[in-house]
């Protein structure tokens, strides 16, 4: 019997693909935030080149996709996401909320002491709103828990993001051709086995 793997099991797959430690994800939450920032956006970069690469099935343009920046919406690995409906508007609004908070906490060694308490914290009123919106995990925009997660970011904001990591590496992975196909096959397969009209 065919069958597709669970989102744990998603997450390991992707994991080994990726040549990555099984558990590397799980071991962000307890990094510092800096870390944690830095590490997780370096894990979607890694998996989304991986995705372009596979979806147009040319493994030689690995290093030069590697080297794409991965927010610009022009010439970065961005536009190709949206090209090729590779992401949904809400998945490259957080993977560029990610790479914009990225870029400030690297590029001033005084920033190693980020924590997401006193970032916050120096945010007006309506920065922290958007800060909420921005890293708002990529689920539909009229779930109920969508409102719910934009006050759940303010005081976990490191779960939460985490929480879109997770949902992204999914995305990354169920979007893989050849994962496309398994889940296909077993959907058939299932049917199959039902036979004539669902008997």
């Amino acid at each position: 019997m065919i069958t597709t793997p669970t989102p744990n099991e998603a997450i390991d797959a992707l994991e080994t693909t990726l040549g990555l430690p099984s558990g590397f994800l799980d071991g962000l939450l307890h990094e510092s935030d800096w870390s944690f920032i830095v590490k997780s956006h370096a894990f979607l970069e890694a998996a989304l080149t991986h995705l372009l690469v596979t979806e147009l099935g040319r493994p030689a343009l690995q290093d030069t996709f590697a080297r794409l920046e991965l927010s610009n919406k022009t010439t970065g690995k961005m536009a190709f996401l949206k090209s090729l409906s590779l992401l949904d508007d809400d998945s490259r609004r957080f993977v560029t909320a990610l790479s914009e908070l990225r870029n400030q906490v690297v590029h001033d060694v005084r920033n190693v002491g980020f924590t997401f308490a006193s970032h916050l914290a120096s945010l007006s009123d309506s920065e922290r709103k958007a800060f909420a919106k921005k890293f708002l995990p990529p689920v539909p925009r009229r779930s109920p828990s969508a409102s719910a997660f934009e006050s759940l970011i303010l005081t976990k904001p490191l779960h939460c993001i985490f929480a879109g990591v997770l949902l992204l590496a999914n995305i990354v992975y169920f979007s893989e051709p050849q994962v496309r196909t398994k889940q296909l096959l077993a959907l058939l397969t299932e049917e199959l086995s039902k036979g004539p009209h669902g008997a």
